[in-house]
C-alpha cells in the first residue's frame, strides 16, 4: 500500500502533459508485467518510484479564475461533451488542449478522459486519467470506476487500496465488499477473501451479491459436502447468473456420478448451460418429469429446437403445456409453439390443445386458432365465449370488417355500438367508430355519421382515424396527397428539452446525480435506478441524452394520457414525437423542397424511432431503415461513394441518401403519399399490383384493404405520426 501512495505522490507533483502521461503509462505497463513483485513488501518499485519523483520538477497549477471565466470554460466543455461517445477519439484530443484547470473542471476532464480511454480499449491510459482524480470527486462513481480499470490490466494492489476505503466510505454497499474480497481471492489471499465473503452473506444476506458469494466461499473449502451445498444454493437462487455455468461445472465435478441429490437438480444444472447458449451441454441434463414444467419447458424446447430436433421441441410443447399453473408462461409457450410450426402444424396443435389447457389461457388458444383460419365463426366463438378477454375486441373488430365486406351494415352497425360500448380503451376502438361513422354516411344518416365522427375525435385526439374524422368533417377531399412546398415546415435545429433545472435534479436527486449529467453519463445515472420507480420525465431525459432515443420515445408516448389532445408545450408530446437530427433533416428536405421535413420525421419515428445505429431481421440499417442495395443505387445517382453497412448507421449519410430515395417515390407515385409511403414499406412493384386492384375504390377502403398487415398498419401510423406533427409544430 505505501508502494502505491508513492506512486500516486509523484502522480500529484506532475503535469497533465503528454509527455508526463507516456511516461506514466509506461510505468504501468511496467507494473502490469511485475505486477507480482507490487504485493511484495520488498521490491525495486520504490527505487523506480524515486527516479520518476526526481526526473520531473514541474509541479501542476491550479488555476484561480473568476466565476465568469468558469461559465465560459464550463461552456467549452459542454461543446465538447456534445458527441461525448459518439466520437470519442475526437473528445479526447478536444479535452487533452486543456491544462492547468480549476478542480472541478480538471476532475471532469480526467473523469471523462477515464472513461473514453475504457471506451476505445486503451485501459491503461484510463487508469493514468482515474489516478489524477480527486478522492472528493464522484467517489462513489470515480473510483470504482478506477478499480475496474485497475482490475482490467492487473493493478490488484491499487485495487485492494481503493476498495477498501470505499468499503469504510459506503459501508452500505455491497458491491463494495464483494469486489474487494474477489480481488483477494485473486491474489490467493484466501483468508482475507473469505472473511469478506462471509461478512456480505451476514450483512447483505439477501442481495445479488450474497448469492454470489455462495460460489466463491464454494471454492474456498475443502469441505467437499459443503462446497457442494453452497453450489447448490447459488445454482437454486440464480441459474441463469453470469456464475452458473462455473457453478454447474464445478458442482458435477466434486460430485458422483450416482448422487442423488445432483440428480434432482438436473433441470437447474441444464437451465446453467441452457443461459451460456451452450444448449447441447443443456439437454444431457434436461429431465421434463423431474420439477413443475413452467420452470424450464420454455429452455428445454429451445434447446431441443436450436440442436434441430424441431419435432422433439414441438412435441415436448404440446406435451407439457396442458401441465402448466400460469397463465403468463402458458401464453408465451403458445406463441413459441406457434412460431416455430407450420401453418397446418399450429392449426393442429392448436386444436388439440384448446381443451387440454388452463381455463385462464383457452382465450389464448382460440385467438390463436383464429388468425390461422380468418374465419368469421371463430372469431365470434372467441368474444362470445370470453367476452373479457384481451383479444375480445379485436375479434369482434375483425368479424365487424367481414360484415361491411359482405354489406351486412345493420350488423355491422349493432356490432360497432356493442364495440364502443364494451371496449373503450381497446385498440381497434376508433377503428370500429370510425367505419360505424363511414356506414352512417353511406345510408345516408348524416347526423348520426358526424355525432359519430365527433365522438371518435374527443375519444382518441391522436389517431389515425380521429385526423381522418376531421378531414372528412370539414370536406378536404385531397387529404392522402402531401401538401404544396409553401406549406412544409423545416427546423433548423431542434434539442431534446430539459424537464428539470439543475437546481430541481440537486433537490430531487442529489448533487452527484447532477455532476454525472453535466458530464453526460445518462446511461450511468439510468443505471442507478429502479426502472419502474424513476420518475418519468427525467427517465425519458436520461434515455434521450443517452442515446436511447426509442426507449424516450416510448417512456413518453405511453405516458399521455388516454384524451390528450397533442400540444406542443406538454413536454411528453415533445418527446414522443421529437425532432430529433433536425438541422439534417431540413439540409436534405426542407431546403430543396421536394419533402416535408414533417413527413421524415414521421417516417423516422415509424422506421427507427430515432435510433441511428439499428438494423432489421431483413437487414434494412439506420435511421430510415435503407437496404444497403437502395442506399447504393441512390449514391449512385448522386455521384456518392457507395456506402457500407457502417456507413448507413451514420445520421448525415443515412438522411442524405433516404430522403432522396422518398423524394424519388414521392415523385413516382404523384405525391400519393398513401402508395409512396407503402411503397417505401412494401416496394413499389407490391403497391402498383394493389393500385390496379383497387383504383376505383374509397381512398380509405384502399388502406384497409392492403394485403400485408404489417404495410396497412405502417400506412396509418406514419399519417398519424405526420398529422401530428403538423399540429404539433406548424
Amino acid at each position: 500500500m505505501a508502494l502505491f501512495t508513492k506512486f500516486q505522490k509523484a502522480n500529484q507533483k506532475l503535469t497533465g502533459s503528454w509527455f508526463f502521461k507516456l511516461s506514466f503509462l509506461a510505468l504501468v505497463v511496467l507494473l502490469c508485467l511485475g505486477s507480482v513483485f507490487l504485493l511484495m513488501p520488498n521490491n525495486n518499485f520504490d527505487s523506480v518510484l524515486s527516479a520518476l519523483e526526481d526526473s520531473f520538477s514541474v509541479t501542476t497549477q491550479k488555476k484561480s479564475v473568476s466565476a465568469e471565466e468558469l461559465q465560459d470554460l464550463e461552456m467549452e466543455f459542454e461543446v465538447i461533451l456534445k458527441d461525448v461517445y459518439s466520437k470519442p477519439r475526437k473528445t479526447i484530443t478536444a479535452l487533452e488542449e486543456f491544462e492547468n484547470l480549476p478542480e472541478l473542471l480538471n476532475n471532469r476532464k480526467n473523469y471523462i478522459l477515464m472513461r473514453l480511454y475504457d471506451v476505445i480499449n486503451e485501459p491503461a491510459l484510463a487508469f493514468v486519467s482515474a489516478n489524477q482524480i480527486s478522492k472528493k470527486y464522484l467517489p462513489k462513481y470515480s473510483l470504482f470506476k478506477k478499480v475496474q480499470i485497475a482490475t482490467q490490466i492487473g493493478l490488484e494492489a491499487v485495487v485492494v487500496d481503493e476498495l477498501e476505503y470505499l468499503t469504510k466510505k459506503f459501508p452500505s454497499e455491497a458491491k463494495f465488499e464483494y469486489e474487494l474480497a474477489k480481488s483477494y481471492s485473486r491474489q490467493s489471499m484466501f483468508a482475507e477473501a473469505q472473511k469478506h465473503f462471509d461478512l456480505i452473506q451476514k450483512v447483505f444476506k439477501d442481495s445479488e451479491y450474497a448469492i454470489g458469494a455462495n460460489y466463491y466461499l464454494a471454492n474456498l473449502t475443502d469441505d467437499k459436502e459443503l462446497a457442494k451445498s453452497r453450489l447448490k444454493n447459488y445454482l437454486q437462487k440464480s441459474p441463469s447468473g453470469s456464475l452458473s455455468a462455473l457453478a454447474a461445472d464445478r458442482l458435477i465435478q466434486i460430485s458422483n456420478a450416482d448422487d442423488l441429490s445432483i440428480k434432482t437438480l438436473a433441470n437447474t444444472l441444464a437451465l446453467s448451460y441452457h443461459s451460456q447458449e451452450n444448449y447441447k451441454k443443456a439437454l444431457q441434463y434436461f429431465n421434463p418429469e423431474l420439477d413443475q414444467p413452467q420452470f424450464f419447458l420454455k429452455a428445454y424446447a429451445e434447446s431441443l429446437y436450436k440442436t434441430n430436433n424441431k419435432t422433439k421441441a414441438i412435441e415436448a410443447l404440446v406435451n407439457y403445456i396442458p401441465r402448466l399453473n400460469f397463465k403468463e408462461t402458458s401464453s408465451e409457450l403458445i406463441e413459441y409453439m406457434v412460431k416455430i410450426c407450420s401453418k397446418y402444424q399450429a392449426l393442429a396443435n392448436l386444436r388439440l390443445l384448446k381443451d387440454k389447457v388452463l381455463d385462464e389461457v383457452k382465450d389464448k388458444v382460440l385467438w390463436e386458432i383464429a388468425k390461422k383460419t380468418d374465419a368469421k365463426a371463430d372469431y365470434q366463438a372467441l368474444y362470445q365465449e370470453f367476452p373479457d378477454s384481451f383479444y375480445a375486441a379485436e375479434s369482434m373488430a375483425r368479424v365487424f370488417w367481414k360484415d361491411i365486406e359482405d354489406k351486412n351494415y345493420d350488423e355491422a352497425l349493432a356490432l360497432a355500438k356493442t364495440h364502443w360500448d364494451s371496449y373503450p380503451y381497446a385498440l381497434s376502438h376508433p377503428y370500429v367508430a370510425f367505419w360505424a361513422a363511414k356506414i352512417q354516411q353511406k345510408l345516408n344518416k348524416e347526423e348520426q355519421a358526424k355525432s359519430s365522427f365527433e365522438k371518435l375525435i374527443a375519444e382518441h385526439p391522436h389517431s389515425f382515424y380521429a385526423y381522418r374524422s376531421k378531414q372528412i368533417l370539414e370536406g378536404e377531399k385531397n387529404w392522402y396527397l402531401m401538401p404544396a412546398s409553401n406549406f412544409f415546415v423545416g427546423f433548423p435545429s431542434w434539442n431534446w428539452p430539459r424537464v428539470y433545472t439543475d437546481k430541481e435534479i440537486a433537490a430531487k436527486y442529489d448533487k452527484d446525480v447532477l455532476e454525472l449529467i453535466k458530464i453526460r453519463e445518462f446511461d450511468f445515472v439510468l443505471s442507478l435506478y429502479d426502472d419502474e420507480k424513476l420518475n418519468k420525465k427525467f427517465k425519458m431525459f436520461l434515455q434521450a441524452n443517452a442515446q436511447e432515443h426509442m426507449k424516450a420515445i416510448r417512456t413518453a408516448y405511453f405516458s399521455l394520457k388516454h384524451q390528450d389532445k397533442p400540444d406542443h408545450n406538454d413536454l411528453y408530446f415533445q418527446y414522443a414525437f421529437p425532432l430529433a437530427y433536425a438541422d439534417l433533416i431540413y439540409d436534405n428536405s426542407g431546403k430543396n423542397k421536394k419533402v416535408d421535413p414533417l413527413l421524415v420525421h414521421a417516417l423516422i419515428r415509424q422506421e427507427s424511432f430515432y435510433q441511428e445505429d439499428i438494423e432489421s431481421k431483413v437487414g434494412a440499417v439506420g435511421l430510415m431503415q435503407l437496404m444497403p442495395y437502395t442506399a447504393k443505387v441512390v449514391a449512385r445517382r448522386l455521384n456518392l461513394r457507395p456506402p457500407r453497412k457502417y456507413d448507413l448507421m451514420h445520421a448525415d449519410i443515412n438522411i442524405k441518401l433516404g430522403v432522396n430515395y422518398m423524394e424519388e417515390v414521392f415523385g413516382q407515385f404523384e405525391n400519393n403519399m398513401i402508395n409512396a409511403i407503402a411503397s417505401y414499406n412494401a416496394g413499389p412493384v407490391a403497391v402498383k399490383k394493389w393500385m390496379n386492384l383497387y383504383q376505383e375504390v374509397d381512398k380509405d377502403y384502399y388502406i384497409e384493404s392492403i394485403p400485408y398487415e404489417e404495410t396497412r398498419n405502417y400506412v396509418k401510423q406514419v399519417l398519424a405520426n405526420y398529422w401530428i406533427y403538423r399540429e404539433l409544430y406548424s
